[in-house]
């Protein structure tokens, strides 16, 4: 039986931001040869599984080392969140108004 603890919807673009995304579509694109396709996704498929251990151990993370603990490094969290969403916002805002 899995049982997940709180998930924030907001925390995927932090695990894969969009430049990371793109990274992985140019690499992805320029790859040559079935060895190294093979070599890229069995790395993509890593990552993920990596990702979903984490995540599954949560639970057990946070019975080691206690609910106090959880929630200052979960406030820590959201505001390391809100840092990066303001400067992806801003970002985005000069960009814009860049002249090109």
């Amino acid at each position: 039986m899995l049982i997940f603890v709180d998930v924030v919807p907001l925390a995927i673009p932090v695990i894969v931001e969009p430049p990371t995304i793109g990274a992985l579509l140019v690499s992805a694109s320029e790859i040559q040869g079935v060895q190294l396709q093979i070599l890229g996704i069995l790395a993509l498929f890593f990552a993920t599984g990596s990702l979903v251990i984490i995540f599954m151990l949560g639970l057990f993370i946070e019975r080691a080392v206690g609910h106090l603990v959880i929630n200052i490094l979960s406030k820590i969290t959201g505001l390391i969140l809100a840092a990066l969403s303001a400067q992806m916002g801003m970002s985005g805002i000069k960009h814009f108004f860049q002249p090109t």
